[in-house]
């Protein structure tokens, strides 16, 4: 009986040793530890808007508010009035983001579609990179950034970056390039919550 105890209580601590062994290595490869809070990454900028943004719009703000040329791709297969191009028939596109950034399930209702300018290598040089994942609904990008925490596959990517969550955008930005813009685009992802419809001055109200 005492053997069995023994046995028993030496399973225990080894299973108890291997969850932190485990644990620990997650948060190192994902360069990010979380404590308590899955979303201690994450900038909050507004966890309710917007709602329904009109991406292109924000895309066209987005060079008068930073003061970069970003040329962002967008691509969405929800509705041609939103602009861009599809994603999900364009298996080349959808190939070479996959290489760079993690995509959400576009077959999914969820996910409405992404903008990003990592593959413009002059883009990147001046301005850095920017991803932006766009859902339906507040909750899903919330489930999204609890379940996605790691998003860039280049490990220097993904140590540098910032995550804004402003209702239904999932913003990414990594500083890597000729001019940190990362207040510019803080400044951006709170326009995007305040004025979503529009390309055209927001005056933030309540913003921090």
């Amino acid at each position: 009986m005492k053997n069995e105890n023994t046995r028993a209580a030496v399973t225990l601590l080894i299973g108890i040793v291997i969850g932190v062994v485990v644990t620990f290595a997650y948060q190192r490869v994902s360069e990010i530890s979380f404590g308590n809070d899955p979303l201690g990454y994450v900038d909050i900028v507004d966890r309710n808007r917007p709602i329904g943004a009109d991406p292109a719009a924000l895309l066209q703000r987005l060079d008068a508010d930073t003061g970069g040329r970003w040329n962002v791709a967008l691509h969405q297969d929800r509705h041609p009035i939103y602009g861009g191009t599809p994603l999900r028939s364009d298996a080349t596109a959808r190939h070479a983001l996959a290489r760079v950034v993690g995509l959400p399930d576009l077959a999914s209702p969820d996910a409405q579609g992404v903008a990003t300018n990592a593959l413009d290598a002059d883009s990147v040089r001046r301005n850095g990179i920017l991803y932006v994942v766009w859902f339906q609904q507040p909750p899903m990008t919330q489930r999204w950034l609890v379940d996605n925490p790691r998003i860039f596959t280049a490990k220097d990517a993904e140590k540098a970056r910032i995550t804004y969550w402003a209702g239904t955008l999932a913003v990414y930005y990594v500083p890597a390039g000729e001019h940190d813009r990362s207040a510019q685009v803080r400044r951006w992802v709170q326009e995007a919550a305040q004025c979503p419809g529009t390309s055209a001055p927001c005056e933030l109200i309540g913003a921090r």
